[in-house]
C-alpha cells in the first residue's frame, strides 16, 4: 500500500456505489483488502478493481398458488453494485414486511452484497429466486 493510493471507508463507498455500511460489513467479514488502524478501515484504491467486477442477478418471481393475482417474470440483470440491485430488485424487497425480512435478512445482505449463491426470498404470495454469479 502506498500512502498515495489510501483511501477511507467513504471514498470506497463512493467508488463501489455501496452504502459505508456495506463497506465496513465487507471489511469485517475479509471480502475487501484492507487494513484496520485503530476504529478505522483503510484501503488499498488499487486493490478495488476486482471489486468492481460485473456480476451476473438471475431472477425468478414465482406464486406460491397458482390463485394468486400478478406478475411472475424471469430476467437477467448485469450488476456492478448494491445500487444496481436496488435499482433491479429493490420494489421487490420494499415489499417484505418486518418479519419476513427479519427472517431473510442474511440473505437479502448476500444479494446486496454481490455473494455468489442462490438465495430464494419469501415475499409472501410469491417467491424471489436470486442466483448471483
Amino acid at each position: 500500500m502506498t500512502l498515495d493510493n489510501i483511501i477511507g471507508v467513504k471514498e470506497t463507498a463512493d467508488i463501489l456505489g455501496l452504502s459505508p455500511g456495506t463497506v465496513k460489513n465487507k471489511c469485517a467479514s475479509g471480502s475487501l483488502k484492507c487494513k484496520k488502524i485503530g476504529l478505522t478501515w483503510v484501503l488499498d484504491k488499487t486493490n478495488l478493481e476486482e471489486e468492481m467486477i460485473m456480476k451476473t442477478l438471475n431472477v425468478n418471481k414465482v406464486k406460491k398458488h397458482d390463485h394468486i393475482v400478478g406478475e411472475e417474470y424471469d430476467e437477467e440483470y448485469q450488476v456492478r453494485n448494491d445500487n444496481d440491485v436496488e435499482r433491479f430488485i429493490g420494489h421487490e424487497l420494499e415489499q417484505l414486511n418486518d418479519e419476513l425480512f427479519s427472517n431473510q435478512h442474511d440473505d437479502i445482505d448476500a444479494i446486496h452484497e454481490l455473494r455468489d449463491g442462490d438465495y430464494s426470498i419469501d415475499l409472501g404470495d410469491f417467491y424471489l429466486n436470486v442466483e448471483v454469479k
